[in-house]
């Protein structure tokens, strides 16, 4: 049964976070959180949700690999891989179009701080969060995505010597957005605070 791997690797990737947080070494968790995932995918190669999950699992691995010093490029990529393959198995799915945004936001991120040019990334992860508000037009996870990708923008453009007042105010109105639909979602408070 793929969801019991599925179930697994979620219990695990948590499990790994919560080491993480801790300051513990999380490297076999997170390895065996992955492994569960990709025993999903071969169980069922035609589930959006089990290519989601190792999705999910590849994109939480690199931020740990990335906090412990490590290159979290070669995660992102597999994580990116895999939501596209995901949307590939259900266009439709506005939380396929989240996960994706998310592995492209944080591409963009890391591209940013090791002085690369994040925008194609950042324009990218807004298309894909406006194409799950087009699916699901109240899912706050998506303006807060989105808003998080607008500011990247925002701040890719002051650095490039652009002006990036249009992409602040398209940040907050997401983040706004966001806090309107679910009032105590802790996301857009924590991003409303940065601008």
């Amino acid at each position: 049964d793929p969801d019991l791997w599925s179930h697994r690797a979620a219990l695990r990737l948590n499990e790994s976070l919560w080491r993480a947080s801790r300051g513990e070494n999380a490297d076999e968790g997170f390895a065996a959180a992955e492994a569960d995932a990709g025993e999903a995918v071969e169980r069922d190669p035609h589930a959006a949700r089990c290519w989601r999950r190792r999705a999910t699992v590849r994109l939480r691995r690199a931020l740990y690999v990335q906090s412990c010093g490590g290159d979290p490029m070669p995660l992102l990529d597999a994580a990116e891989a895999d939501a596209q393959q995901a949307l590939r198995c259900d266009p439709n799915s506005a939380e396929g179009w989240c996960r994706s945004g998310q592995v492209r936001t944080e591409r963009g991120n890391r591209r940013a701080a090791t002085g690369a040019d994040p925008r194609e990334s950042y324009e990218a992860a807004i298309g894909d969060f406006t194409r799950a508000l087009e699916r699901s037009p109240g899912v706050a996870e998506a303006r807060v995505g989105r808003g998080a990708a607008h500011m990247g923008a925002a701040l890719a453009a002051a650095s490039a010597g652009g002006d990036p007042a249009a992409l602040f105010a398209l940040a907050e109105a997401d983040f706004l957005a966001a806090r309107g639909a679910t009032p105590r979602h802790p996301d857009p408070r924590r991003f409303l605070g940065t601008l």
